[in-house]
């Protein structure tokens, strides 16, 4: 029994002994754990950046481009806009550049990463972190780069809006270089008046392609007949001369002037402090100053108002004196030449600057009612095209706060305003009222010598026309 048990493992050992067990393969250490490690790092920071990245995706833009849009919405509002465009631009870069270094670290690592050992790659707590900050970069510099750019866009914009509206208008331009004659009404200076007038005119030259030449005469007559005589085919006609133009189909509105937000203004009757005179009625007898006889504040609607105070101007009064000018007949009331006279209100201050207390000297006692302010007038025969471009063209030059200083320098303007006949209506109506024939109050001819003197002021500068009215004077001299 116990040599049966003993042949059977004998033949077992045998069959062992002829098929050996296969030895097996020993793996690293370090290998083993490395593959493990970056299985779990790559499983986790593919997680973690992925959740990172929507997390980033969700907020970090909006974040960023709100804090973008507002530091280039405070360049813009203090700085000019295409000086806005560059600051932002290079805002952008800047803070694209001082992140670069994180990207750069994280790219790398992602890129070494499945080469190093498990020591060197980064471990799940910390991808996460990293993989947020890469994506808040990217985010942020993508966001900078858009409000850049959005802000660079509104930039040429403005700028081409600048362009734009200092381009010329080219619906303006229809004047092909004709010329026209735009006549002035003396007023204070007109050596003044002439040069500050010319440079309006360049301006609406340069914008309707007319060429336009101005004058001053030497009285409120010459502008309208040269207007009625198609010697001049624009003219800055006062109130009265107006009314007398249109009336003899000479003349038609365009623009009146304003004045310190008004269209209207009004008349004064000034004199001395001392002088005794309290009231119109008082006038009787006494030396009067005007600044010429169509002078609306300053002759028209006075005359008719010492007419409802019981004193006749063409009998009641000791002389009438014609001074030339407003600013002239509130110095020769001042220097005593004159006991009183008429003006717009307040022309005391032209004079101030000469006359520190012409304001408590001269006293004002009748103030008339509204009268409607001086015109830029055309021929009726006048293309229309041609008025209607001016016309705009006046009102823009008006309306830019630039030229504020030369429209005063002109006129004493502060702006310019559209208007139709009819604006003129009520006065009209006034002067029926009070029984006044407008061609009544128009100035007898004059010498054939002194006509000719006043055709030449309606042509030429001041000076020369002031020259040729002394030698016509002269001339009807006996």
């Amino acid at each position: 029994m116990h040599l049966k048990k003993l042949a059977v493992l004998t033949t077992l050992l045998a069959l062992v002994a002829c098929n050996p067990a296969p030895t097996p393969t020993k793996v690293p250490a370090t290998t083993a754990k490395t593959v493990a490690t970056t299985a779990a790092t790559v499983a986790a920071t593919t997680a973690a950046a992925t959740t990172a990245a929507t997390v980033a995706a969700t907020t970090a833009p909006t974040t960023a481009a709100t804090v973008a849009a507002t530091v280039a919405a405070t360049v813009a509002a203090t700085t000019a806009p295409t000086v806005a465009a560059t600051v932002a631009a290079t805002t952008a870069a800047t803070v694209a550049v001082a992140l670069a270094p994180a990207t750069e670290v994280a790219t790398t690592a992602a890129t070494v990463a499945p080469t190093n050992t498990a020591t060197t790659a980064p471990t799940a707590t910390t991808a996460p972190t990293e993989a947020a900050t890469i994506a808040a970069t990217v985010a942020a510099t993508e966001a900078a780069t858009v409000a850049a750019t959005e802000v660079a866009t509104l930039s040429a914009a403005t700028e081409a809006a600048t362009v734009a509206a200092s381009t010329p208008d080219a619906s303006l331009m229809v004047g092909n270089g004709q010329e026209i004659v735009w006549a002035f009404v003396p007023s204070e200076n007109s050596q003044a008046v002439l040069d500050n007038a010319q440079q309006l005119a360049d301006m609406v030259s340069a914008k309707t392609g007319f060429k336009i030449k101005t004058v001053v005469a030497t009285e409120y007559a010459g502008v309208i007949e040269a207007m009625c005589n198609n010697q001049a085919q624009m003219g800055s006609l006062n109130t009265f001369g107006y009314i007398l133009a249109s009336s003899r189909k000479c003349a038609d509105v365009g623009l009146v002037s304003v004045r310190n937000g008004s269209a209207t203004y009004r008349g004064q009757i000034i004199t001395k402090a001392d002088s005794g005179i309290k009231t119109v009625a008082d006038l009787k007898g006494k030396t009067f100053c005007r600044p010429d006889p169509l002078s609306t504040s300053g002759w028209i609607v006075p005359s008719i108002t010492m007419k409802a105070n019981g004193v006749n101007p063409d009998t009641d009064l000791k002389q009438v004196v014609d001074v030339g000018g407003h600013d002239a007949v509130v110095e020769n009331v001042y220097n005593g030449n004159c006991d009183a006279g008429s003006t717009f209100d307040d022309a005391r201050t032209l004079l101030t600057k000469k006359y520190a207390d012409v304001s408590e000297k001269i006293v004002v006692i009748q103030y008339s009612a509204a009268i409607p302010n001086d015109t830029v007038s055309f021929v009726p025969s006048m293309d229309q095209a041609g008025r209607d471009a001016i016309v705009t063209a006046l009102t823009q030059i008006a309306a830019d706060k630039a030229n504020a200083d030369l429209l005063k320098k002109v006129y004493n303007w502060t702006g310019l305003q559209v208007a139709k006949d009819a604006f003129f209506n009520d006065f009209r109506q006034s002067l029926e009222t009070a029984g006044v024939k407008v061609e009544d109050l128009m100035p007898k001819p004059k010498a054939a010598a002194t006509a000719a003197a006043t055709d030449a002021a309606t042509v030429a500068a001041p000076a020369a026309a002031t020259e040729a009215a002394a030698a016509a004077t002269m001339a009807a001299t006996p």
